[in-house]
């Protein structure tokens, strides 16, 4: 089996073939090393003949490379709590999410998004912290506010107020300024929560409407018809 992988320059997009470039960086595959968070890997140096010099080049998993040519998107599903692929543990699988977030900095004026059942609970047990939609820890608010029904799907407050997408804060503590706004992961999450949800509550309702189909009205049938015509699937 050939050990020869396909590289792309970081600099001007050309791609050549090599064995093993100079410094090059594994990836922390599945958080099995120490944490840290220069995030780039499976890069090396290579001789770049587009650019005429030595470039940085990211390496290439080939296609049928299902295991590792995905690795970063799978890592971020297991991180962000959206599926479990059945090789990890629960026990595995926290020290993966606990891991993710470590190695990356934490924006401390993004807003979260959390699950109230969550947040009682942590109370009632009288802890300090409980889990974000998106896995982020946050401390239990010392005040109770009712939270509302996952009824619709939802953008980022930043992506429509022009002023929120363009204010940065500064954060006295790391002297860094960060973006205001709502954080992509828990929304993420919500919304495929509740796509899921209605995805199961659509299979109830094709069986309830295909056992009444001889009561429906010439108009209903038509309204029907006309909407599942435009929704592309196998027949």
């Amino acid at each position: 089996m050939s050990t020869r992988r396909q590289a792309l320059c970081c600099e001007c997009g050309n791609t050549r073939t090599c064995e093993r470039p100079r410094n090059y960086r594994m990836e922390n595959y599945w958080f099995n090393y120490p944490i840290n968070n220069d995030w780039h890997r499976e890069v090396g140096d290579l001789k770049c003949s587009a650019c005429g010099r030595i470039t940085r080049h990211a390496l290439l998993n080939p296609a049928n490379d299902s295991y590792y040519r995905d690795h970063a998107e799978v890592l971020q599903q297991l991180a962000l709590g959206f599926s479990n692929n059945g090789h990890f543990s629960e026990e595995r699988l926290s020290d993966i999410r606990r891991a993710y977030r470590q190695a990356f900095p934490r924006n401390p004026f993004t807003r979260h998004k959390w699950w109230r059942s969550d947040e009682d609970a942590a109370r009632a047990a009288g802890h300090t912290q409980f889990p974000a939609m998106c896995g982020e820890m946050l401390d239990v608010p010392e005040k109770r506010y009712p939270g509302g029904d996952v009824t619709e799907l939802r953008a980022p407050s930043q992506i429509n107020d022009l002023d929120e997408l363009n204010f940065e804060r500064l954060d006295v503590e790391t002297g860094m300024y960060w973006d205001v706004g709502d954080c992509v992961n828990c929304l993420a999450y919500r919304n495929a929560w509740l796509v899921n949800k209605r995805r199961e509550e659509l299979k109830y309702l094709f069986i309830k409407m295909a056992a009444s189909t001889e009561s429906l009205d010439a108009a209903q049938v038509q309204k029907i018809w006309s909407v599942l015509q435009e929704i592309p699937c196998d027949r």
